[in-house]
């Protein structure tokens, strides 16, 4: 089963604030995930840099924090929702005009654009998605052991508490 993208953030049961992001692709196997700059990039892997010109959507900044915020994102979208998070912007806001703006990836798979949002201070989070069909945004509160995420296209707004898993 191919599970696509995945976007998720959380607490753990140490009240530690936690996103995730996760990558597979069947188009675009050969990628790493490396720190350049301070952030995390997803790139070619060594022997696959050419692939770049095949696909452009297939290297970009996956994870962008600093003190207050933390965005995770499955495309080019992260690096602004950041910005756009630094210079005040809200959570929702940030994320509604950033996926609005860039679109799903107008790929062959019409690949959705997700992002997940965690603010430290305030304990707080947003998901976003846009796709083909729409857009949609969530913003919530952080509770102990629960997280919330996105996968592919469909914005899971059930909370899983990881007692669940135990």
């Amino acid at each position: 089963m191919y599970l696509g993208r995945i976007v998720s953030v959380g607490l753990t049961l140490e009240n530690k604030m936690t996103l995730m992001y996760r990558v597979s692709s069947r188009s675009f196997p050969n990628r790493i995930i490396r720190k350049i700059n301070g952030a995390l990039a997803v790139i070619p892997a060594s022997g696959f840099e050419t692939d770049i010109y095949q696909n452009p959507y297939i290297s970009y900044n996956c994870l962008r924090a600093d003190q207050q915020y933390a965005v995770v994102g499955n495309g080019t979208h992260t690096d602004p929702v950041f910005e756009k998070l630094q210079s005040g912007m809200s959570m929702r806001d940030a994320l509604c005009s950033v996926l609005f703006a860039m679109d799903y990836e107008h790929d062959s798979l019409n690949t959705p654009r997700i992002a997940a949002i965690a603010d430290r201070g305030n304990r707080t989070a947003a998901l976003g998605v846009v796709r083909r069909q729409g857009i949609e945004v969530q913003e919530f509160s952080l509770q102990p052991g629960c997280y919330r995420y996105i996968r592919n296209i469909v914005l899971l707004t059930t909370t899983t508490r990881a007692a669940d898993y135990n």
